[in-house]
């Protein structure tokens, strides 16, 4: 079952996710919030302080 579950996942996964993330907009708000969160958490932090010092 999963085997075939997959194949036809296959033929369209855009259609899918789109309409996955139609039905369920809170769920994707959520998600796509905690991916920018998760992203920005990575990137190299700024050495620069306001004043143009640098922190240790």
């Amino acid at each position: 079952m999963t085997r075939r579950r997959l194949q036809l996942l296959g033929e369209r996964p855009r259609e899918i996710a789109v309409n996955t993330a139609g039905t369920f907009p809170i769920a994707t708000l959520l998600l796509g919030s905690l991916l920018v969160l998760g992203v920005t958490h990575c990137l190299p932090k700024s050495r620069k302080t306001r004043y143009g010092s640098k922190s240790i």
